[in-house]
Parts: C-alpha cells; sequence; structure tokens
C-alpha cells in the first residue's frame, strides 16, 4: 500500500479503514517499501475522478482513488472502496438481487447503469451470505439518481 495523502486528517480516516479490515479481518495492508520484487501494491490517490477503485487484484499498480474533498468525510467510502480493491462487487449487483431490491433504471443518471447491473452467479459467489442491505458494498437508495427520486427500493421490509 502505498499513500502520499499531505493533509493528516485525510490519512488518518484512510489508516483507520484500513485498520478495520485488520480487526475484523485476515486482510492486513502494510506500507509499500522501495523494494523492486514489490511490484503489486495499491496505491491511493485523491485525484478530482470521485471515489472508485477496481474490483480484484490487478498485478502491478492498483489506484484506488479517494478523491478529496468528497471521499473521506466517513470511513465508511474508504472501505468500501479497498473492499472493491480485495476483490468485492457492490452488494446490489448480485446475480439474486431482483429478490431482494427493484432497480429503477428511469431514476439512474445516464452514464451509471453499469453501477447497477447483475453479475452473473459464477461472478458473485455471496458464499452463503445472506443479502445485506445495510452492507458497506451496498448503495443508497438514492445512489447515482437523475431525479431525487428513488434508485432502488426494497423487495421486502427492513
Amino acid at each position: 500500500m502505498l499513500l502520499e495523502f499531505a493533509d493528516a486528517s485525510e490519512e488518518k480516516i484512510i489508516r483507520d479503514a484500513m485498520e478495520q479490515f485488520h480487526k475484523l479481518t485476515c486482510i492486513r495492508f502494510v506500507e509499500h517499501q522501495a523494494n523492486p520484487f514489490l511490484t503489486d501494491y495499491i496505491y491511493i490517490d485523491k485525484a478530482q475522478t470521485g471515489c472508485w477503485s477496481s474490483v480484484g487484484k490487478l498485478g502491478g499498480r492498483q489506484v484506488v482513488n479517494l478523491q478529496s474533498p468528497g471521499c473521506l468525510s466517513t470511513l465508511g467510502t474508504p472501505i468500501h472502496e479497498l473492499m472493491h480493491a480485495v476483490g468485492f462487487l457492490h452488494e446490489q449487483n448480485r446475480w439474486e438481487r431482483d429478490t431482494y431490491i427493484k432497480v429503477k433504471w428511469e431514476n439512474i443518471q445516464k452514464g451509471r447503469e453499469v453501477n447497477f447491473e447483475k453479475s452473473t452467479k459464477e461472478m458473485s459467489d455471496a458464499l452463503g451470505v445472506a443479502y445485506d442491505y445495510r452492507s458497506v458494498m451496498h448503495y443508497s437508495p438514492f445512489a447515482f439518481s437523475t431525479n431525487g427520486e428513488q434508485t432502488i427500493s426494497t423487495m421486502v421490509i427492513i
């Protein structure tokens, strides 16, 4: 992991997010050292392109972007993006999600539809874990709304 944030408060939020992984999982993030044999690492960037990460290990330098301001106001967003980096998809992308939620395509901003597409059963093995409406990997009901209306509604009362 390579972290080059000048702002101490932003760095603290990122480190606190990583600490949640250390407390709750077997995943450990460590500082990237200048070592020619350590070629695969996560690079935390704050480009003005939003909050994003590729899903899973890509090899080489892997960017997790946490735009500042905006992506570092709570622990949730850095945890969410780091979970993408280690291989987690969005909860609302699960293949069986239509049993649990309704995606309201007409309310989604153009170009953001990919965030709501279902993956295949093979690509979204939940390992027997129930659908989690409150997952840090689940979008809010109004995520990417074009008109202030819900983009996701639940099929059950939670």
